[in-house]
């Protein structure tokens, strides 16, 4: 269960907030539901088996489950742990900024010394260097280095230009418009906590985020569709409104106004509460049909 979670909650884009189906592939619409159902199923389970114990933490099961396990930790992968102090852990936009404020010194630096460069060349063509025996040989080599320093100052500019654009971009992006968790959300639903008691759900991945790629992303005029640029068809609109449904229902979190709520659908069958309970009372009232080759429940002897 710990690594299907893990699985499950690195298939989120950082960047957009939607599913993708495996590692090294674009998002998709259809997995906010096929990747985002996954949740609302885990989310029933009690913390203590997310995490792979076998019972509620400081029982005797739990605490052999625990010996259990790092005593066969080499042939488990494990998630290397957070840094014990989390104020040295920079968020995306933080690394950007770095690496932006890094490029400009570089760039300004190169800038610096190519002006100098340049400066130092014209001097020398003006005769300004030969009473110190400037010679023309000189002069070709001092505009050669000129030359290398400038075009080493347009990349470097480049490369801050690019930094730059980053910036913008994680700034846009879905982890940093929706931090989880954010003390503004309404409480979680109840589930079982890591010692058996009641307690909020925590958050299994980034609800609102992936809420704000089907609202702004994969909504058509026609309905609902894979990811900009592609068509709405009934497959994804299908499986986009339900993950929507999941994201909303399993986080107790609404993006956008009251009236984007849908119906709550349950997450094993992806049918709504209400259509799945009268199916249940249909079925249920009628008798089980013999399977095929049984008569009464006795074999029966095919033809052929």
């Amino acid at each position: 269960l710990p690594r299907l979670l893990h699985w499950g909650a690195q298939r989120q884009g950082a960047m957009e907030g939607g599913f993708n189906g495996r590692t090294n592939k674009l998002v998709d619409g259809c997995y906010s539901f096929w990747q985002g159902g996954i949740f609302p199923l885990l989310q029933q389970l009690p913390a203590w088996q997310l995490l792979g114990l076998s019972g509620p933490a400081g029982s005797a099961a739990a605490e052999r489950s625990s010996g259990a396990a790092s005593s066969s930790s080499h042939l488990v992968p494990r998630v290397p742990p957070l840094p014990t102090n989390m104020a040295q852990v920079k968020s995306p936009v933080e690394q950007a900024q770095s690496v932006l404020n890094l490029k400009n010194i570089q760039a300004q630096q190169l800038v610096a010394s190519a002006t100098q460069a340049g400066d130092a060349v014209d001097i020398a063509m003006r005769g300004g260097n030969h009473e110190r025996g400037a010679t023309a040989r000189k002069v070709s080599d001092m505009t050669s280095q000129a030359r290398v320093l400038l075009d080493r100052a347009a990349v470097a500019q480049q490369l801050a230009e690019q930094a730059s654009l980053n910036v913008s971009v994680s700034l846009s992006s879905s982890c940093f418009l929706f931090p989880v968790p954010d003390a503004e959300d309404p409480p979680a639903p109840i589930g079982v906590g890591l010692h058996g008691e009641p307690s909020p759900s925590p958050p299994l991945y980034n609800y609102k985020a992936l809420q704000l790629w089907i609202l702004r992303c994969c909504q058509a005029k026609a309905g609902l569709r894979d990811k900009p640029g592609k068509g709405a068809d009934y497959y994804h609109t299908c499986y986009c409104l339900s993950g929507l449904s999941s994201a909303q229902h399993t986080s107790n979190c609404v993006v956008g106004p009251r009236e984007n709520v849908l119906r709550r659908a349950d997450p094993a069958c992806n049918v709504t509460e209400d259509k799945l309970k009268a199916a249940l009372a249909f079925f249920g009232a009628r008798p089980v049909p013999p399977l095929a080759g049984t008569a009464g429940g006795q074999d029966v002897e095919m033809e052929g």
